[in-house]
């Protein structure tokens, strides 16, 4: 896979956060042929960060995603804004294939993120 490059199509997927009764825990992601590039943040998000679980097969078991040094990889977040994963955080998402965002800390309501996907 090649990364993409300014001007470059990206692909852009909703992905709704069920974060109801206290769950901070994504759904499973199938990123087949994709890196997660950015992450676009509703208006009314009001945790400050994600993290990331990642799996060998969907439904498998989830680990944390760490970098080389076993540093879990973090994402500053904040409502209306869209944060790009570059660097350490880039680097050790891309590898996984199955992922999930787990939340800094529980919403108030159900969330809508949308997910910028390069390939």
């Amino acid at each position: 896979m090649t990364q993409a490059q300014f001007g470059e199509p990206k692909l852009i997927l909703p992905y709704l956060i069920d974060i109801s009764e206290s769950t901070t825990v994504g759904p499973n992601l199938d990123l087949q042929h994709y890196k997660l590039a950015a992450i676009i943040c509703p208006g009314t998000l009001t945790s400050t960060a994600i993290t990331f679980t990642a799996a060998e097969s969907d439904g498998g078991t989830y680990a944390t995603v760490t970098d080389v040094a076993g540093t879990t990889i973090s994402v500053t977040v904040a409502a209306s804004k869209a944060p790009g994963l570059t660097g350490t955080s880039a680097a050790a998402t891309a590898p996984h294939r199955f992922l999930r965002l787990i939340m800094g800390s529980a919403e108030a309501a159900d969330r809508q993120l949308y997910l910028v996907m390069a390939q």
